[in-house]
């Protein structure tokens, strides 16, 4: 993602494979934080998973990163690791993709 002078911003590295979307990577300048940038770019990677057959995402994490924002955005908690790296945890999330069948005739 760039601001309106073209500079980096933030960004997203994630891929497909094993009918999953893995999110290696969600990051922005620290000023670019909290405006919903992280969730613009998550929800694109998402909705481009599900047209690419992705059922569920997974995403690790640590305790001094953005668990309680994957967690707002519909993450849940599958695993933790405690002292990894030393002094930290790390958290395991997923979340379906499937999009409820609103049709429901």
């Amino acid at each position: 993602m760039r601001d309106s002078d073209e500079n980096l911003i933030g960004g997203i590295k994630a891929d497909c494979y094993w009918n999953t979307l893995h999110i290696d990577l969600l990051w922005f300048y620290e000023k670019y934080r909290k405006r919903g940038y992280g969730k613009e770019l998550l929800d694109a990677a998402e909705n481009h998973a599900r047209k690419l057959g992705a059922e569920k995402a997974f995403v690790e994490t640590t305790s001094w990163q953005a668990k309680p924002f994957y967690e707002k955005q519909g993450y849940n908690q599958i695993a933790s690791i405690d002292n990894r790296p030393k002094g930290y945890t790390t958290y395991y999330l997923t979340k379906d993709l499937i999009l409820p069948n609103t049709n429901n005739k």
